[in-house]
């Protein structure tokens, strides 16, 4: 999305501000709030405009001279938003006016940002940056899309007006805009002279305002439905444990309460919060409007709000799911304390002194690293929607993203059936608690049945041992996971009995896959110590599962990489330990996914798929177009003493890093690569060696994505020594090539040093690290593979791997692997019901890898990227 401001104006109140309101005073509630912008945007779809002209510019130029006709009047009520800060808490009230821009969104319709509001995005949309401090009180900006929609971003300094503040204000100016200035109610200005300004000393509200947002904020949405089931479940457990003791549950805790329980709980264990050595507390700021003893109207303009600090006792915060309603109900218990005897305390002097100093104190601590504050801050139930300028309201109401770290908002959408809550935390514990989020995910897998299934014929005892060859001996010992989707919607069955088709295909799975394995025996067996596969037909597990709360269009419709492990039958954590499992998962819709893991340490993808292919079509019952396998990998490549070489080191036991799914448009990468080799061919044209050889997509795209990736993470390469690695299929690139049958490890992953100098700059230098790439993955030629398969050579690539192990563990490198499935035969799955609908990777546990696969179609690459959970979200951003 790029948004381009065409232009600027000043709106002024339509009448003078009288003398004796020229200046505003701010009150001491002013005075302690941020020096930040509250940000709202509202986006109007503009479809049931009748316009016989339907000259989009016409529509759109009459929009803007309304809001800005309707902007000066109501800036007439609100004179002290068309005004300028003072340095001692003033603001001078004469007439400055607003800013009101005007901008073009290009590159992004309405719906785009509808069906996929990124945060961050939002932020173009604002007439102000959030990560500056508030100098202005107020702006505007018009944004147009092309396909007609507009959204509206306002801004209003926290200095001078809370939440409900903002949303008074524009509820009054859609009332002049749709001419109905009698219904608007006049905003009072009393705040001052109920909180009396005051000498606050060196107290600033600034500290936690960083002047470059290196923050992240992200979209949750969270259904109503299910908060008012946690909000039950938390009263239940706290009347199940205080029934003696009615005070303490007979009052219903708030939805908010309950939400802010829950997400604190997720935060607290996904960072592996330390609350016996950190003060832990949450801040809720509450509207203190209707807890006057006279209740305030709403159009009370100014800050009237209190941060009500909870602070946590450590023994309900060091269980993930057991204390919520705890949390939730020691919230609820410090919220309720404001009351009217509250309020009226806080008017004095001694309230409002004890006030500052907690949040003085607060500050200091965070500071000195000694607690851990998080605020909630609701809007729900405030008038978010009631923004109608006379075409209707918005469809849409969004904030953006935030500077401020450790802060949730909340807000009801439109039909007020879900709650969206903004999150703003550091990349790391956002990327953490993304992961959480998706580790206490809605999916459950569960396994119904287990069989060993075993080859159709027995082994020979000649083949009974299998030996591993050298480029076996240095794979990593992980799984390779595929799981094959089918919706299974063609199948005729006049009974119609799901149950009889899952146990028709299961049988259907595990005879053809018994036919299989006599023919990659290997895959029944089982791994001895030394390098070596013992062929006794042991069999390989074939499980059942059932999919419940998820049906197979939710996985399609949303993918995450971390739920679709259960679809598998080994964790992929763990070392691989068996050749080859296979899980068949079935969706109460009737769809099913096949999940199939293969050990890394017998056979690299393209083995892994034509394994697929092959047991498909005798499940098709086609065993006469299958080519059996061929096992000539030791003989080609002879095992050999690797000494303390371990092709393990970089699989942690337990999975920290994250994977997320990301997806590029075939066409783009194509482009991508076209101007990518433009750039060569201009800048080496004298040199044609340097830039005839076509660049591949997998050199393009891997390029893009690490100058990416470099820039996100500040990689520092003048002090590490930079590289990627590419698993090139060498089956090829033989004197004689070989067939796509033949089983093993044949790839070499190709190492490329990657020169400081080229990856330096974002957007510059990439067509420099795609050439830089390429030129090293076509070293692999018929030479490179005769020499490979030598003593030097093998030896050679054995050091380099240990060398680039050792680097990584001293961080004196940095490496990025990228492995591509791309034109592999991924869909010739078919095992008699259709080719799979989707095939899908999982969540690696590799750090640093990203890993290419086209979809079905061909013409999208789907890129699933394994980083650590800080540089992912940095990554993302």
């Amino acid at each position: 999305m790029k948004v381009e401001v065409t232009s600027k104006d000043i709106i002024k109140p339509s009448s003078p501000t009288p003398d004796h309101l020229s200046l505003y005073q701010l009150s001491f509630l002013d005075q302690i709030s941020p020096r930040a912008y509250s940000p709202f945007i509202y986006y109007y779809s503009l479809n049931d405009i009748n316009n016989d002209s339907n000259d989009n510019n016409y529509i759109i130029s009459n929009i803007s001279e309304k809001l800005k006709k309707s902007l000066s009047k109501t800036l007439t009520l609100y004179y002290p938003l068309a005004g300028r800060f003072t340095e001692d808490f003033c603001v001078d009230c004469h007439d400055d006016g607003a800013p009101f821009f005007e901008a073009r969104v290009l590159k992004t319709q309405l719906c785009d940002i509808l069906n996929n509001p990124i945060p961050v995005k939002l932020n173009d949309l604002l007439p102000f940056p959030l990560d500056d401090y508030a100098e202005l009180p107020f702006g505007v900006q018009l944004n147009i899309f092309d396909c007609g929609g507009i959204a509206i971003g306002v801004c209003i300094s926290h200095r001078i007006a809370d939440a409900l503040s903002c949303l008074e204000f524009t509820k009054s100016w859609m009332a002049i805009s749709r001419g109905e200035e009698n219904k608007v109610v006049p905003p009072t200005f009393i705040s001052p002279s109920l909180f009396p300004p005051k000498n606050i000393g060196d107290y600033g509200a600034t500290f936690s305002i960083p002047k470059k947002n290196t923050n992240v904020t992200k979209l949750f949405v969270f259904e109503a439905c299910k908060v008012e089931a946690l909000r039950a479940k938390y009263e239940e457990n706290s009347r199940g444990e205080s029934h003696a003791i009615p005070k303490l549950w007979q009052r219903r805790l708030s939805r908010v309460e309950a939400l802010s329980a829950f997400l604190f709980s997720r935060y607290a264990v996904a960072t592996g919060l330390d609350v016996k050595s950190k003060l832990c507390c949450t801040y809720h700021p509450v509207n203190i409007r209707p807890r006057f003893e006279k209740p305030l109207p709403e159009n009370s303009f100014g800050n009237y709000y209190h941060g009500m600090e909870t602070l946590l006792p450590s023994s309900i915060i060091s269980s993930e799911n057991e204390n919520c309603h705890e949390l939730a109900r020691v919230i609820g218990a410090e919220i309720r304390k404001i009351d009217k005897k509250f309020v009226e305390d806080l008017q004095g002097v001694e309230k409002s002194d004890e006030y500052i100093e907690s949040m003085r104190m607060g500050n200091e601590g965070l500071v000195r690293g000694e607690r851990c504050a998080v605020v909630f801050s609701s809007l729900c139930r405030f008038p978010v929607y009631d923004a109608d300028f006379g075409y209707g309201k918005p469809i849409w109401v969004s904030s953006a993203d935030r500077c401020f770290c450790n802060i949730f908002v909340f807000m009801d959408n439109q039909k007020g059936d879900e709650i969206e809550v903004y999150a703003c935390l550091s990349p790391e514990d956002m990327s953490k608690f993304e992961y959480s989020k998706q580790k206490g995910k809605k999916m459950k897998v569960e396994v119904t049945s287990k069989d060993i299934i075993k080859p159709s014929s027995p082994t020979p005892d000649h083949l009974s041992l299998y030996q591993l060859s050298f480029l076996d001996q240095i794979t990593p010992r992980a799984y390779s996971p595929f799981i094959y989707y089918y919706s299974l919607n063609d199948i005729n069955n006049d009974s119609n009995d799901n149950n009889n088709i899952i146990s028709n295909i299961s049988e259907k799975l595990k005879k053809s896959l018994s036919k299989t394995l006599t023919l990659y025996y290997p895959l029944a067996g089982r791994f001895t110590e030394d390098f070596c596969v013992d062929c006794h037909d042991d069999g390989a597990p074939f499980f059942e599962a059932r999919v419940l709360k998820t049906q197979l269009c939710d996985v399609l419709n949303n993918p995450i990489p971390v739920e679709l492990n259960d679809l598998l039958p080994f964790p992929l954590d763990d070392y691989a330990e068996l050749p080859f499992g296979v899980q068949l998962n079935i969706f109460d819709c009737g769809g099913i996914a096949i999940g199939v893991c293969i050990s890394h340490r017998i056979a690299d993808a393209l083995s892994c798929l034509e394994f697929t292919k092959s047991w498909m079509a005798i499940s098709l019952g086609e065993e006469n177009k299958v080519v059996p396998p061929t096992f000539i990998s030791p003989s080609l490549f002879p095992p050999k003493n690797i000494g303390d070489y371990g092709a393990t080191f970089s699989i942690p036991k337990k999975n920290t890093n994250v994977t997320k799914l990301f997806v590029f448009e075939a066409h783009k990468v194509e482009a991508l690569r076209a101007k990518y080799d433009e750039k060569s061919r201009a800048e080496n044209h004298a040199k044609p060696k340097l830039w005839q050889t076509r660049l591949s997509r997998v050199e393009a795209l891997s390029a893009f994505l690490f100058s990416r990736y470099a820039v996100a993470t500040g990689l520092d390469a003048k002090s590490k020594l930079c590289c990627t690695y590419h698993p090139v299929n060498i089956r090829p690139r033989f004197e004689k090539p070989l067939p796509e049958n033949s089983f093993g490890n044949y790839y070499y992953a190709m190492e490329t040093l990657l020169p400081s100098t080229i990856i330096s700059s974002e957007n510059e230098n990439c067509h420099e690290l795609a050439r830089v790439i390429g030129d090293e993955i076509r070293k692999i030629d018929k030479k490179f593979v005769e020499d490979l398969q030598g003593v030097e050579k093998s030896d050679e690539y054995i050091e380099s791997l240990r060398m680039g192990d050792e680097g990584l563990v001293r961080g004196e490198r940095c490496t990025v692997m990228f492995s591509s499935l791309c034109r592999f035969p991924v869909y010739d799955a078919d095992f008699g019901y259709g080719k799979p609908i989707w095939v899908s990777s999982a969540d690696r546990c590799f750090g640093n890898i990203f890993v290419f696969m086209d979809n079905q179609k061909g013409d999208e690459i789907e890129v699933y990227a394994c980083l650590s959970p800080e540089d992912m979200s940095k990554f993302e951003k």
